[in-house]
């Protein structure tokens, strides 16, 4: 059974900064690597980052392990017998490698999804984060962590927190502009998407092995045009798919938000007393 943990990484202002990562880089318990990405203007708010168990690295690891073992017995294959032998090993690797990544995509999909339903149905509907507490989050997705912010925003109802703002980077989740629409429907100021067309991963590996008949994700292309959506190319700054947690993005988050700009956003909230509920099942 999925459990997310929403941990206190520090104190401060409302609203609530949450930040969730993706594939792999999702239960781990450092950081930093967001640490350097978020904008300094939030340095003051409350951080809390959400680990959700995808339990998806030592598949990938195996899977990536099994490409590279097949890879040396192709590539000696290839020296020792005729040319269309080699060519169907060549083959037989790619489709057994492509079925181990669908399986793999598919598999975290589920748990992102199931953990976006989780985080609005539960986790943000519990104190301090209770609409009674008049408390806002932002949420901060990073790759399939755009995923579950996806299906927070899908489960977003009356007793969940205010979702004062959206950031995807790199999001690995289709960038179908009705859905999107809907779900900014859902954030009470505006939801921001950053893609680079330099994502390779997304590019040429998660859209064409998990989702090749739909439209290429979020982090590689705009969603809008549509009301409460903003679009940022990024291409420029990031140049891969593990490029994404940089100070340079912090930069273009500083850019775009409206939080811990007094001028911008009013007063912040005072920090709830109540004590946080920090785990579901």
């Amino acid at each position: 059974m999925a459990r997310c943990t929403l941990k206190l990484v520090r104190e401060g202002r409302w609203p609530a900064i949450i930040t969730i990562d993706g594939l792999l880089s999702e239960h781990h318990d450092s950081v930093d690597d967001w640490a350097s990405t978020l904008p300094s203007c939030w340095s003051g708010h409350a951080w809390y980052h959400l680990d959700w168990p995808a339990a998806s690295r030592k598949q990938l690891s195996r899977i990536l392990r099994a490409v590279a073992i097949g890879s040396t017995a192709v590539r000696s294959m290839w020296r020792r017998v005729r040319y269309p032998f080699a060519l169907k090993a060549v083959l037989a690797a790619l489709g057994l490698t492509a079925a181990g990544l669908l399986a793999l995509f598919k598999r975290v999909e589920r748990h992102a999804r199931r953990t976006g339903r989780e985080l609005a149905e539960d986790l943000l509907t519990q104190p301090p984060f209770a609409p009674a507490h008049e408390a806002s989050v932002v949420l901060v997705g990073h790759s399939l962590g755009g995923q579950v912010v996806a299906s927070a925003l899908d489960h977003a109802g009356s007793e969940t927190a205010r979702i004062a703002e959206v950031h995807l980077l790199g999001a690995a989740v289709c960038a179908r502009s009705s859905r999107w629409a809907t779900r900014a429907g859902a954030v009470h100021g505006q939801l921001f998407n950053y893609y680079s067309r330099g994502d390779w991963m997304l590019r040429w590996l998660f859209h064409p092995v998990a989702h090749p008949l739909s439209r290429p994700p979020a982090g590689v292309r705009s969603l809008g045009p549509s009301d409460g959506i903003s679009d940022t190319d990024v291409s420029d700054s990031v140049g891969g798919h593990l490029a994404w947690k940089q100070s340079a993005l912090a930069e273009r988050l500083a850019e775009h938000t409206s939080v811990g700009h007094a001028s911008a956003s009013g007063p912040d909230q005072s920090p709830p007393t109540d004590t946080v509920l920090t785990r579901c099942h």
